[in-house]
């Protein structure tokens, strides 16, 4: 299983769409479409996000994931709109894990989380390196960290 983070703003490249068209193993790439904010507006102003243009990628076959939920763009409105579309979000601790105890932190994970399970969304923990802050997580949360291994080069 791969990933590819898109920005909202290459949604609206025609290379993208292209490319997400014409590749064959859509089952095997999941779609993180990444929290930066758009330089560029190219849909209306009251649209948040680009929710057709993401409507026809989950069309093509793709699972979609909204990449370190609540920050930048990534916000509930962006879980809302896309709800339908979406697989996956992904909580990072990276930005606030410095700033903030374990047990701090799994409180607030924890009231993340009983928002996100309304909307029957699979979990995915960013950036946890702490054995016990890991081991406390519900089972059916997924994590990704340098706890388990480093990243590895794709080429």
């Amino acid at each position: 299983m791969y990933s590819l983070n898109i920005d909202y703003q290459e949604l609206f490249y025609p290379e993208t769409i292209e490319f997400l068209k014409a590749f064959k193993y859509k089952e095997k790439l999941k779609i993180e479409l990444t929290e930066r904010i758009p330089l560029y507006r190219n849909n209306n102003y009251s649209e948040l996000v680009p929710r057709e243009i993401i409507k026809k990628i989950k069309e093509m076959g793709y699972d979609i994931v909204l990449d370190d939920f609540l920050l930048g763009i990534n916000s509930l409105g962006s879980l809302i709109v896309l709800g339908p579309f979406i697989t996956r979000i992904k909580l990072s601790v990276l930005e606030i894990k410095d700033f903030v105890e374990s047990e701090k932190l799994f409180d607030y994970l924890l009231a993340i989380e009983a928002i996100v399970k309304q909307f029957e969304k699979e979990i995915v923990i960013e950036g946890v390196e702490d054995k016990d802050l890991l081991q406390s997580f519900p089972k059916e949360w997924k994590q990704q960290s340098y706890y388990y291994s480093i990243p590895h080069k794709f080429y």
